[in-house]
């Protein structure tokens, strides 16, 4: 409707296989600093105006969306990861004392690139909503998933992701303590079981042209995961301590002759 002083429109698009450089390189500058890879979506919405500014505040949209062979250009995913782990390394051994001294070490060039990025997303009020974020790395990244919300205008980040080491990228599943009931070790012992990828949350804020990672939540979280596998593993110990001290018992008793029962 182009009668208003600022013209109303709906709209219903379909989009395949667009190359984000190359729409970037022409039309759309605002996204140089998010991601690079071939965009397919599917949108509805109406907004009013054809200013560029009136546009991002009014323009409300709901759609899906998907990127593929794509890799995000102002943050590396798996030098984050290292740093939240590193991180949470040397905040939690006063409190799990078997990690301390412990590290993780990813090449300075590794680099998370992705299959497949994708979420049902929602835009209103200069803001975009992805609320199931989801992000699947080749054999070199870290997976992610959760909720990613951008603004528009002022360009604000507001991401809660989860990271979740599926290809062993990492090296913090090589993380394993000594038991010292049992002697044994406690293999990845930031993964829930000896054989999951390791997984922790991270918050990323400022800006997505300058995004800034915060890790109070990964080692507030790896904290409870090591604390866990550490006590599982001293009671199986204990246990198994116990078990084989009570058999040995026996067998002296019952090898002394009498009464092994009270014997032991």
């Amino acid at each position: 409707d182009m009668k208003p002083e600022n013209p109303h429109y709906t709209m219903n698009w379909a989009i395949a296989g667009l190359e984000i450089q190359k729409a970037v390189e022409s039309q759309f500058q605002s996204f140089k600093d998010t991601v690079d890879g071939k965009l397919s979506a599917s949108m509805q919405g109406a907004g009013s105006s054809f200013n560029p500014d009136e546009i991002k505040k009014k323009l409300q949209l709901k759609g899906d969306f998907k990127v593929a062979n794509a890799v995000f250009k102002t943050i590396n995913i798996a030098q984050t990861a290292n740093a939240a782990i590193t991180n949470s390394l040397s905040k939690i051994s006063s409190k799990v004392p078997a990690l301390q001294g412990k590290k993780v070490n990813v090449p300075a060039n590794k680099e998370s690139r992705y299959e497949l990025i994708s979420s049902t997303f929602t835009m209103a009020n200069g803001f975009v909503d992805a609320p199931n974020f989801v992000a699947k790395a080749d054999v070199h990244g870290v997976d992610i998933k959760g909720s990613t919300k951008m603004g528009l205008v002022d360009e604000s980040l507001d991401a809660k992701w989860e990271l979740i080491d599926t290809h062993r990228v990492l090296g913090a599943d090589q993380l394993n303590v000594a038991n010292p009931i049992s002697g044994g070790m406690i293999n990845n012992i930031l993964a829930k079981g000896e054989k999951d990828p390791v997984n922790f949350p991270i918050t990323v804020g400022c800006k997505w042209t300058a995004p800034c990672p915060n890790y109070t939540s990964s080692a507030e979280y790896l904290a409870g995961v090591a604390a866990g596998r550490l006590a599982k593993g001293l009671g199986e110990g204990a246990k198994s301590k116990v078990q084989s001290t009570v058999q040995d018992a026996v067998k002296k008793a019952i090898g002394g002759g009498g009464n092994p029962l009270k014997k032991l």
